[in-house]
């Protein structure tokens, strides 16, 4: 019996069960408005309906409406508490808004009322992949395939485990198979992009995030990782990027050691991000890939490419002039890069606002340094300033794990898939 079937098979209630239904149609062709007032009228009738009330929570969380949808699933399972049904929308909810203990606490609620329901299993081994307990997702995903051997979601959930867990060999054969089972499916070709992407011939990644693409134009995941490809054919931005993102580091070294390496490795971020900003922005003027980028990431990655023409007109301008303190106040302006992508790359609202900030007080201090440099009868004074500044904004790398751990707390990771 499918999972559609059991949802199913609690007796309807006349006229409300209907407009449900309309509903759920409307929801699948993504009419989402029209959905909500469909299901709104059919509370108007019958306030107690509990599945009307799940299915608004989803639609509502595919109107960006967390808050409501959350609502609305907790008066579900109110209504029907030993029903799966509810108690799995709840999860799927607290997943959407970024709070996996009550997500996983809902979703192993549902599968005390009937485990045979893959779609519970996959929404767990989502909440621990998302943690990053990989065991533990593992285990969701082949419990599930107990019950549902052919569901294509949850190899590609396998495989997307398998890459994480640097299993290539795995991951590739589980997403080959997720694709013969369901070739439209757009999570198995990014499951297949994702494990083939360290493989000898990137083209296939490539391909599979097009191909994923292609089929779900809403997913940010294979448009991200379609762009990230692209990027990565640059030989330079790809040895910096697998040199940061390597996971070996030796616990053994000396202290001093250890300071250095972190030098080395916040000026290689920055070239990163430097590269990132001159690619992305060059991307935008080709036809066949700028579609791909988002209109943040655009902005962001500009006004990055900005930040570094006056970086490099205010350093030129005090090599010119043998302006020392000038020529420091160049380079300081150079390193703004750092600080502003670190901003733009923080998950939680309040971490973003603050990294912002951070960004803007360097960039007034470089500015009225500049001015009093270029004003001050003895220039010198200033000196150290755009030096100690142009530290603050590469260091700034450092900062967003502390900021991610008290402003970004509840942020999920994975966005493989769609409300």
């Amino acid at each position: 019996m499918s999972d559609e079937q059991r949802r199913d098979s609690r007796p309807g209630r006349g006229g409300a069960q209907v407009a449900v239904e309309r509903a759920r149609i409307l929801l699948a062709v993504r009419r989402n408005l029209d959905a909500e007032r469909e299901l709104r009228r059919a509370l108007a009738d019958e306030p107690q309906h509990a599945e009307a009330h799940a299915v608004l929570a989803v639609v509502l969380a595919r109107l960006d409406r967390s808050a409501e949808s959350v609502s609305e699933a907790r008066e579900s399972v109110r209504l029907a508490p030993d029903w799966w049904y509810p108690h799995y929308v709840a999860g799927r909810m607290f997943y959407y808004a970024g709070n996996n203990d009550e997500a996983l606490h809902a979703a192993l609620a549902a599968t005390t009322i009937d485990p045979r329901v893959s779609s519970i299993w996959i929404l767990i081994a989502r909440v621990h992949l998302a943690r990053r307990e990989l065991a533990w997702a593992m285990a969701a995903i082949r419990e599930g395939l107990t019950h549902d051997p052919e569901n294509s979601e949850l190899l590609s959930l396998m495989s997307l485990t398998l890459t994480d867990a640097r299993d290539v060999p795995g991951a590739v054969a589980w997403a080959e198979r997720a694709i013969r089972l369901e070739p439209e499916s757009p999570l198995a070709h990014f499951a297949y992009g994702s494990a083939v992407r360290a493989t000898d011939n990137p083209q296939r990644a490539y391909d599979a995030f097009r191909e994923a693409l292609r089929l779900d134009p809403t997913m940010d995941a294979a448009r991200d990782e379609l762009l990230q490809t692209i990027k990565r054919r640059n030989s330079v931005y790809r040895s910096l990027f697998d040199t940061l993102h390597a996971e070996s580091r030796e616990t053994w070294l000396p202290y001093w050691i250890w300071a250095v390496l972190f030098a080395c490795l916040a000026v290689a971020h920055w070239g990163l991000w430097v590269l990132d900003s001159i690619l992305v922005t060059s991307i935008s003027f080709h036809r066949t890939h700028r579609h791909l980028l988002a209109r943040e990431d655009l902005r962001v990655a500009r006004l990055c490419a900005a930040v570094l023409g006056v970086g490099c007109v205010i350093l030129l301008g005090g090599k010119v002039a043998g302006s020392v303190p000038v020529g420091w106040i160049g380079v300081a302006i150079l390193g703004l890069v750092t600080p502003m992508q670190v901003a733009h790359t923080e998950d939680g609202p309040l971490g973003k606002r603050l990294l912002w900030a951070w960004s803007a007080l360097l960039a007034v201090v470089l500015a009225v340094s500049l001015v009093m440099t270029l004003l001050a009868a003895s220039p010198y004074v200033f000196e150290p300033v755009g030096f100690w500044v142009g530290c603050a904004a590469i260091l700034t790398v450092w900062a967003p794990a502390g900021v991610r751990k008290i402003c970004g707390f509840g942020q999920r990771d994975d966005n493989t898939t769609h409300r």
